[in-house]
């Protein structure tokens, strides 16, 4: 089963986004902070990661450019505005949601078998 972490300040939004990933048949792993986003991303390496940028302690930012200059890194949806995407996918995102229903089809497309 693919593991995912969900890093969402917000808590309604992150049990919410959790629960719809769960219902998609993917675990899921809940932190708040990105301080310790990058910490858990780091000792469990999750399949992908689920970023908002508004983040307390480390913004979502610098857990995105953290991951994504690692070697052995997690897929990265990461939350936000449209205008942000340029500047994610610079960093590292693979992909970048407006929308809270459109986060597990991006997840799901990330983490499906590649065709051989």
């Amino acid at each position: 089963m693919a593991r995912v972490l969900v890093v969402q300040p917000r808590e309604a939004l992150a049990l919410a986004t959790c629960r719809q990933l769960h219902f998609a048949g993917i675990e899921t792993a809940l932190v708040f902070d990105g301080d310790t986003a990058v910490r858990n991303a780091v000792v469990e390496a999750p399949d992908a990661v689920v970023c908002d940028l508004t983040l307390p302690v480390l913004d979502g930012w610098y857990v995105l450019a953290a991951l994504g200059a690692r070697e052995t890194r997690p897929r990265i949806v990461v939350y936000s505005h449209p205008s942000d995407a340029s500047r994610a996918a610079t960093l590292g995102a693979d992909a970048v949601v407006h929308e809270r229903a459109r986060v597990v089809p991006a997840v799901s497309r990330l983490l499906a078998p590649v065709p051989l």
